[in-house]
């Protein structure tokens, strides 16, 4: 009989479960430990998640703890060797039907532990991704209850992008580019189709690693609009955004850009991302027209920052 996936609500005992667990495992692996970390949807608090605690343990040797499969499997574990991951060793507590620890070991230093600690802090730091994570695994646990290849698979793509974003995130405070693209005395804006409340918006996006701001926008506003000839007229400038005025923590570059479209476009349009980062079951759907300026833009939503843009644009 195939497994379970069964996705629960946040439990506040699961860090006590885990800190149990890591002495245990301190305890067999001895001076072979440089650290124990809670990973995984149980360490990232209020979202659901299989009642599964994910150990990462980073040792000195990991050919070294091998020799320890027989000492794990008397207090319980399964070893199970790489399971698919180079430079990792696996253990499950319990059963394979009814698993109550997994155990990551890996050689300290191994990518796959910054890989796992950032997205872990990076959804504490970001809770409304985090509630996206939530949504999207209690829909995929509906959809393959008794799949979780089908279920791991249905994840893959929202966990890329967050491994992205918290890579750039962990990197430094996160640099965004926001787009005024005009024509003729028209500025481009959109809509984002599922979330309304989000109000007119400008394209833009996130650096990614090794970008420099000009690479970005033109990237992002490519990818948002489906535009092709976009070209820089001007760098507006950057400022510095306090995301606690938006309910987050910490603070974001913000960098604008004037950019100018060489061709004819439609007054309306619809265009799809087609990896959406927040958990969406389909593509995410913007809705872009034009409207002229000043005397016809809408407040921008996005915070100070894009006021601070579209002032400097037509001052």
């Amino acid at each position: 009989m195939a497994r379970t996936i069964t996705v629960v609500p946040y439990d506040p005992c699961w860090p006590q479960r885990f800190q149990r667990e890591a002495d245990r495992l301190a305890a067999i692996f001895g001076a072979q430990v440089v650290a124990i970390h809670h990973i995984g949807s149980t360490a990232i608090p209020h979202i659901h998640a299989k009642p599964i605690i994910d150990l990462l343990v980073a040792v000195q040797d990991v050919n070294r703890i091998d020799a320890f499969d027989a000492e794990m499997t008397r207090r319980g574990y399964l070893p199970r060797g790489t399971f698919g991951i180079p430079g990792r060793r696996f253990f499950i507590k319990g059963s394979e039907k009814a698993r109550t620890h997994h155990i990551h070991v890996f050689g300290h230093g191994h990518p796959a532990i910054a890989r796992h600690l950032n997205f872990r802090d990076y959804l504490i730091a970001h809770p409304q991704q985090a509630q996206a994570y939530s949504r999207l695994k209690q829909r995929l646990a509906r959809q393959f209850p008794h799949d979780i290849e089908g279920y791991m698979a249905g994840k893959d793509a929202f966990i890329q992008s967050i491994n992205r974003q918290a890579r750039a995130w962990r990197a430094g405070p996160m640099r965004k580019v926001y787009a005024y693209i005009t024509q003729d005395d028209q500025l481009l804006v959109f809509r984002h189709t599922h979330y309304p409340e989000a109000g007119i918006q400008v394209p833009g996006g996130t650096l990614e690693p090794g970008e420099d701001p000009r690479q970005a926008i033109l990237r992002e506003a490519h990818e948002e609009t489906g535009l092709e000839n976009l070209d820089i007229r001007a760098y507006l400038g950057a400022c510095q955004f306090d995301l606690a005025t938006v309910g987050g923590s910490g603070f974001q570059m913000q960098h604008f850009f004037h950019l100018t479209l060489d061709g004819p476009t439609p007054a309306r349009w619809r265009h799809f991302e087609q990896h959406p980062s927040d958990g969406s079951p389909a593509p995410i759907e913007f809705t872009f027209f034009w409207v002229r300026f000043p005397d016809q833009v809408p407040v921008l939503s996005g915070g100070q920052g894009a006021l601070v843009g579209y002032l400097n644009l037509t001052r």
